[in-house]
């Protein structure tokens, strides 16, 4: 399969049972999904069973999707917080007499922004704060004072 395969073309081979296209898109995408799933439940173990059932509710379910009312990518996000809450509440009435943290549940973003807004901002956050690792020290202390404590030169 080429590379240029898009979002909605994928799908269409899903529906139509085409392995290799779901393997590609699993490729594509499992890495951030993974990433917010991670998020949401803090769990490593977790959230790799939130990325399998997404996948495989996918695969059942590929006609579902509609391209018209909504991205791809926007879809699998939304699917993958609802199986993460999910997933959390199963834990809880696991664990009896144990409840789920309120702040755990808190931490999930409800803003303004997509949840794959959300998802590429914390991703560029995080290639920043490594890129900073790799500044010398003197440079770390002028971009910190710059840009995180309002600093001019």
């Amino acid at each position: 399969m080429n590379g240029t395969s898009t979002d909605q073309e994928l799908m269409m081979r899903i529906v139509n049972q085409d392995a290799d296209a779901l393997k590609f898109l699993y490729d594509k995408y499992e890495k951030p999904i993974y990433a917010f799933a991670y998020r949401i439940v803090h769990d490593a173990m977790m959230a790799e069973e939130v990325v399998q059932e997404l996948f495989l509710r996918i695969w059942k379910a590929a006609e579902r999707y509609d391209d018209e009312h909504g991205k791809l990518t926007s879809w699998m996000f939304t699917l993958t917080r609802n199986i993460a809450i999910d997933s959390l509440r199963k834990k809880q009435n696991r664990t009896s007499g144990q409840t789920t943290e309120i702040e755990q549940l808190n931490r999930i973003p409800d803003s303004s922004k997509s949840t794959e807004e959300v998802v590429l901002d914390g991703w560029r956050g995080e290639e920043i704060r490594e890129a900073l690792h790799g500044l010398s020290p003197d440079q770390q202390q002028v971009v910190e004072l710059i840009y995180y404590q309002g600093y001019t030169q």
